[in-house]
């Protein structure tokens, strides 16, 4: 007996095959199933790689943008102490 696709009810799956005896009518209405499922965790597993990729982008930038405001933060500094000093110079 074949597995099941899940939402597939046997009662259908019977039906079928009790209407035609036909081998490749059994396998098309077990693949249409099949097929539906593995879409199903295909789409699942896909979308769970992309937030994971958002998010993985989102920390990237905001990692980015603190290392630069930490060089920005060094130039202020710099160029505030050189200011001072060419103050006190006169």
């Amino acid at each position: 007996m074949l597995p099941l696709a899940y939402g597939t009810d046997s009662a259908g799956l019977v039906a079928v095959i009790g209407r035609c005896r036909d081998a490749a009518a059994v396998a098309a209405a077990y693949r249409r199933g099949m097929t539906r499922t593995v879409l199903t965790v295909l789409g699942v597993l896909l979308a769970i790689w992309l937030v994971i990729t958002v998010i993985g982008a989102l920390i990237a930038t905001l990692k980015f943008l603190l290392y630069v405001s930490f060089v920005v933060l060094i130039v202020m500094g710099v160029v505030t102490m050189i200011g001072r000093s060419a103050k006190s110079d006169r």
